[in-house]
This record gives C-alpha cells, sequence and structure tokens, in this order.
C-alpha cells in the first residue's frame, strides 16, 4: 500500500528516513521551494495551535526552522533535478518574472514552444525565438493528463487570483490617468483665461 503524503514527508525527517524514494516519487509531493515545505511542516504539526505561520514563537518557532531546513535539505537536489529533466505535467510560465499561466505539456521543449506560442506576445520580442529569452518555464507537477479536479483546480483558482489582481492594477492606472487628464484640463482652462501682455495693449 503506497504511503501517503504525510507518512513519506514524516519519514523524510528523520535523521535516517526509512524509506528508498525515486526523485520522481520526491517531486510528486509537490514542496518545490523552502517554503512549500515550511506550509507542509506548519499544516502538519502546529495549524492546530496558531492560525498562522508568523505567529510562532519560542521552542516552536525553532523546531519548525529545523524540521523546514531538514526536509528542504532531502527534496532540494531530487527536485531541482526532476525540474531540468521535465517531464509530462504542468508548468507554470512566468514573463519578466511575473507568473502568467500554465501549460500541459509532454517535455520541457514541448513547454517551451507553447509558452512562445501563447505567452509570446507579452515579450519585447513577440512571435521570435528570442522571446523564449523573457520566458521563464518551471515544471511544477507530473500527470498524464490536464484533467481532474486535483490537478487543474488549484491551477484555475490561481489564474482567476492573477486575472483579478490585473483588473485591479489596470482599473488603479486607469483612475490614476483620469485624475492626471483633470488636473491638466484645469490648468489648460486657468492659463485660458490668463491675459497675456499683448492681449493687454
Amino acid at each position: 500500500m503506497p504511503l501517503s503524503r504525510e507518512n513519506i514527508i514524516q519519514d523524510l525527517l528523520r535523521i535516517q528516513p526509512r524509506g528508498d524514494y525515486a526523485p520522481t516519487e520526491l517531486f510528486e509531493l509537490e514542496l518545490h521551494s523552502r517554503f512549500d515545505c515550511e506550509r507542509a511542516i506548519f499544516a502538519m504539526f502546529y495549524e492546530r495551535k496558531h492560525k498562522y505561520a508568523f505567529q510562532i514563537k519560542g521552542a516552536d518557532k525553532g523546531h519548525l526552522k529545523r524540521r523546514t531546513d531538514r526536509l528542504w535539505n532531502v527534496l532540494e537536489h531530487p527536485v531541482r533535478e526532476v525540474q531540468r529533466t521535465g517531464g509530462p505535467g504542468v508548468y507554470s510560465i512566468s514573463v519578466h518574472y511575473e507568473k502568467v499561466g500554465y501549460v500541459w505539456a509532454d517535455s520541457i521543449a514541448h513547454a517551451e514552444q507553447l509558452a512562445v506560442t501563447l505567452y509570446g506576445y507579452l515579450t519585447d520580442d513577440p512571435g521570435s525565438r528570442l522571446a523564449l529569452n523573457r520566458i521563464n518555464i518551471v515544471y511544477i507537477r507530473a500527470c498524464d493528463q490536464p484533467t481532474g479536479d486535483r490537478v487543474m483546480m488549484p491551477i484555475k483558482a490561481e489564474l482567476l487570483s492573477y486575472a483579478q489582481r490585473n483588473r485591479q492594477d489596470a482599473l488603479k492606472m486607469i483612475r490614476t490617468y483620469e485624475a492626471k487628464l483633470r488636473t491638466a484640463e484645469m490648468i489648460i482652462d486657468t492659463l485660458g483665461g490668463c491675459k497675456t501682455e499683448d492681449s493687454m495693449v
């Protein structure tokens, strides 16, 4: 019977883990950064006592840090190895360090093609292979098919959040330019009412 995600994490926290895990198995834990590890440790051991991780004080804070460091020390190398190799699954796409979406692809090369096709217009070189230099592609989830709630729902939620943030930013920019336009119109009206020296002669 396969071990649960929590069971594997608890095993990896041992000084000598009992299991022998392939890099792909560790990658599928979806702990791809130290921050991901900290969130997982917090949820497993501290969520009942504290609402947020930053609220942890004293001994618990030290335990959280040590457990997080130990887990990430075990996971970092295999996670990076799988991300460099790629494979069938979901890739996140960022342009100029801002996440803009996701693609499902069967390899890194396939993900690069899709990223340039779908998001190249957001770069300085749309339609060019140079667009890839502006795009960051990260393998984040292994799956054979881009379907199923477990895979797609978190991605859809993040994309919706991203779209809403962009909309809010756009509305703020519009309001800013509208205010500047009103100010410019007031200045023009004021200058229009001034008498020049020629008109006073």
